[in-house]
């Protein structure tokens, strides 16, 4: 009973901690401030894995944002990007607070979409003389 209710407990707080460093991180949206942006969604992301209590699957999805972090930084260059960022991350947190897994669930997976869609335009647009093939 007393794990329980400290999971609970422990629940709240990392909510509560999600839900501030999203509205803290609106400042950096408003200034168009891509660089403090950046800093503050990889916070944002690291509260969801460290929220989903997985040690492994943390491990993993850190492990892979650190090999594609050089690519994901150009997502950031276009202010409507960081906003859009913002947006989807205010769904992820109205979900989680909201207790509702499938709605946590579809916005993340829109969410990640949108960075595999930005990540394929990136590739296509290498010129051919920069990538041995």
């Amino acid at each position: 009973m007393k794990a329980d209710r400290g999971r609970k407990r422990s629940g709240a707080e990392d909510r509560r901690r999600l839900k501030k460093a999203h509205k803290d991180s609106s400042i950096y949206v408003e200034t168009h401030d891509t660089m403090n942006y950046e800093k503050a969604n990889a916070r944002f992301h690291e509260l969801l894995y460290d929220g989903c209590l997985n040690r492994y699957l943390r491990q993993q999805i850190l492990a892979i944002r650190r090999r594609t972090q050089v690519y994901r930084r150009a997502h950031f260059t276009d202010p409507r990007r960081i906003e859009k960022s913002w947006q989807d991350h205010q769904r992820v947190v109205d979900a989680i607070l909201a207790g509702d897994e499938d709605a946590v669930s579809r916005a993340m997976i829109d969410h990640i979409a949108i960075g595999g869609q930005e990540f394929a335009e990136f590739v296509a647009h290498i010129p051919d003389g920069l990538v041995d093939v």
